[in-house]
């Protein structure tokens, strides 16, 4: 057994802070016995290595592969302030690790596979009181850990995520397989597997002469079939940006709040797929995620854990297949919203297209050596219907950026150069002017050509052309139910809600208000306030509004002008 003393708290417990998956972290299992000396020709320690929750070792084999020894069990007191480490928090926190299938990665192979998404093979082992431990012999021996491979064994090597976005802006000779990345997060969500960051992906690179492929390699599977319930974890998901909580059900409640901690990957990501895309990959993965293959993918846990957990995974996964395309395009349509393009340090040929249906197309091709066009390095065409806003960052290089079409969109364009003489020119006939929106550095040589009408946004700001890949953040709506005590009012009851709006480069929102009537038991009166923020209405100018109106009675203290006053506590 990983873990048996999850399994050994009553059911008041259990009551509050859920099931999980307790019976699975107690049940009996026979894995390997895993020996440095005799695993895959002898195994060498690197280092040692772990996340907030997790503690690793790297390893090398003898063909020189690379392999990770990761605990199955989780730490997450190492997630908290010292001052916690040793208070309720960090059990409660060490409890919840019961949220987690210990065998889940057990099943992601054939899934991945079918799906052809390069994959991991995992193994679960039994690591003794080997001696070959070295110094982290008392820390690693006696414990149950996953194997696998770091990155594909017949590859080139991976790069991690931050690598990978590097080498895109360097080069634009370089690109990702977007299509297999959505397959990926398609995966990922019929899973449950809602930790999806930038750390969670490495990247096999596929190199030629004349360019560079990037295919996403999906890793720590820790989240897959993420189990909550009581009463404690079903509060916290349904707080704002906690749905990610939610829990692997056969519905999925909340898409956009699953996805929080992928939310800057994806934006980054998936930012050339359209709706046919999207649609194109939904079908695909419905098509191979059959009822057999789950059923195969199931059945590589244990024949006890299968026992113990198996028909409800098969059922909830199955089900989730089932409703991916609603949710999935719920997802799109969230994400294209608001769309950043990003281009690399070398030249490109921006071209933004306004066409009759107000659709915008967006192409960006490579410039040579002799200034003529290369290949195209994205291109998509933009529905108003689903997009508001698009951003094209030129980053460094001599960039050319042209606005042409007669057609009329409501979409905003926005369009930020860099380092280098950029040129921007918009077509006589261009008639999206007004929501066109140009940025770059006022010292510079820039070229401007027929821009009447376009909103300049020059400056000498170095941050003029920043481009934060971490930008995004999640409007806000909530309903405030809160209940006060004072002296003078006694019980004070207020109920109400706010709401929060972003905007481009306005933090920490763009628009922020809130509405509250509060009551007063003893006063047996209402106050009703309203407070709301416009953050750089005009230029870098605030509004602020703050309107309350008050019951006849209501009162409010005043106990003299001055800080030197006293309160005298008289009858009258």
């Amino acid at each position: 057994a990983i873990a048996p003393d999850y399994d050994k708290v009553g059911k008041f417990h259990r009551f509050l802070f859920g099931e999980g998956y307790r019976k699975l972290w107690a049940a009996k299992v026979k894995v390997k016995i895993f020996y440095l000396a005799k695993e895959k020709g002898g195994m060498t320690i690197l280092r040692k290595g772990g996340g907030l929750q997790t503690k690793s070792l790297r390893l090398k084999d003898g063909s020189g592969n690379e392999w990770t020894l990761r605990t199955i069990q989780k730490y997450p007191e190492q997630g908290l302030p010292p001052h916690l480490r040793v208070s309720l928090a960090k059990d409660i926190l060490q409890d919840q690790v019961v949220t987690a299938h210990p065998f889940a990665s057990l099943t992601v192979p054939p899934l991945a596979e079918a799906l052809m998404i390069p994959h991991a093979h995992p193994e679960i082992v039994y690591v003794p009181d080997d001696p070959l431990l070295g110094e982290f012999r008392q820390e690693f021996g006696n414990a149950v850990f996953l194997l696998e491979e770091r990155g594909p064994l017949d590859g080139e090597g991976t790069d991690n995520t931050e690598k990978a976005q590097r080498e895109l802006q360097e080069d634009n000779d370089t690109r990702v397989e977007q299509k297999i990345v959505l397959r990926a997060r398609l995966l990922d969500i019929i899973m449950g597997d809602w930790d999806r960051h930038e750390d969670q992906w490495r990247w096999d690179k596929k190199e030629d002469k004349n360019n560079k492929v990037y295919t996403p390699v999906p890793r720590d599977r820790d989240m897959v079939y993420y189990n909550t319930s009581g009463v404690f974890p079903w509060i916290v998901s349904h707080q704002w940006l906690k749905s990610k909580f939610q829990g692997f059900h056969p519905a999925i409640r909340d898409i956009k709040g699953f996805n929080v901690n992928a939310r800057y990957f994806d934006r980054y990501f998936l930012n050339q797929l359209d709706e046919s895309d999207w649609k194109e990959q939904v079908a695909y993965v419905q098509n191979k995620l059959t009822d057999s293959l789950i059923h195969e993918a199931i059945r590589m846990m244990p024949d006890t854990i299968f026992s113990l957990s198996g028909q409800r995974l098969i059922h909830t996964i199955i089900s989730r297949r089932n409703v991916i395309a609603k949710q999935a395009m719920e997802y799109y349509r969230f994400i294209s919203k608001y769309v950043d393009i990003a281009a690399s340090d070398k030249r490109e040929y921006v071209e933004i297209f306004n066409d009759s249906e107000g659709v915008l197309t967006v192409r960006v091709n490579k410039i040579k050596k002799d200034d003529t066009k290369g290949h195209t390095m994205y291109q998509r065409r933009f529905d108003p219907a689903v997009t508001k806003e698009i951003r094209v960052y030129g980053f460094d290089g001599n960039d050319v950026f042209s606005a042409i079409g007669s057609g009329s969109s409501p979409i905003k364009i926005r369009m930020i150069g860099g380092s280098g003489t950029d040129s921007f020119h918009v077509d006589a006939d261009f008639t999206g002017r007004r929501k066109l929106f140009i940025y770059d550095r006022q010292s510079e040589r820039n070229m401007f050509s027929s821009t009447s009408g376009v909103k300049l946004r020059l400056s000498d700001d170095s941050t003029i052309n920043i481009y934060d890949k971490k930008a995004f953040k999640y409007d806000r709506y909530a309903t405030l139910l809160l209940a006060n005590y004072s002296i003078d009012d006694r019980f004070l009851f207020r109920v109400g809600f706010s709401n929060e709006r972003q905007g481009f480069r306005k933090g920490p929102y763009a628009f922020y208000n809130e509405f509250m009537v509060n009551y007063s038991l003893a006063r047996q009166t209402f106050l009703i306030t309203y407070f709301a923020e416009f953050k750089k209405l005009v230029g870098k100018n605030d509004l602020g509004i703050n309107l309350y109106s008050r019951g006849p009675r209501s009162i409010s203290n005043f106990f003299g002008l001055g800080n030197e006053t006293v309160f005298e506590n008289k009858d009258n």
